[in-house]
């Protein structure tokens, strides 16, 4: 039997190289995900709403393997960050309140980095600034912990 993945490995094979077209490998890796954490999970969340300019994905096809993800994921801030990624994927963003509440939800909850990289890409640009700057002290408490 294969040695699992540790978070950074998986994260790191993922990263500009989703399966965007394969369901059966996205669907492993999904489960692969599940099983590794949330901060994995959310790696899947952030490829499928930001995904690299070289891989040119109808945007129906990244929903439903949004849908997919918001099928099988839970997690306390379950609503919080799907409502970020989906304002992302439709190219839209949040408004800034909403945006740094998100941050702070998911601040909640240590090592949670790439959630902190949905919400950021939500977040309009008035409230960038503010938005960065909170994620960072977020970042900064999870390393003193």
């Amino acid at each position: 039997m294969p040695q699992a993945r540790t978070e950074a490995e998986f994260c790191a094979s993922i990263d500009a190289n989703l399966p965007y077209s394969d369901s059966k490998r996205f669907r492993r890796l999904l489960e692969e995900a599940l099983r590794i954490s949330p901060n994995a999970v959310c790696m899947m969340i952030y490829e499928c709403v930001q995904p690299p300019r070289s891989k040119a994905t109808p945007r129906s096809e990244r929903e439903s393997l949004l849908a997919e993800i918001e099928r099988r994921f839970d997690s306390p801030w379950k609503a919080s960050i799907f409502e970020a990624a989906h304002a992302v994927l439709a190219g839209r963003s949040l408004d800034g309140v909403s945006c740094l509440r998100i941050l702070r939800q998911i601040g909640d909850e240590p090592g949670q980095y790439n959630g902190l990289a949905i919400a950021l890409a939500a977040c309009p640009e008035s409230h960038l600034a503010e938005a960065e700057g909170l994620a960072t002290a977020i970042q900064r408490g999870w390393m003193a912990e």
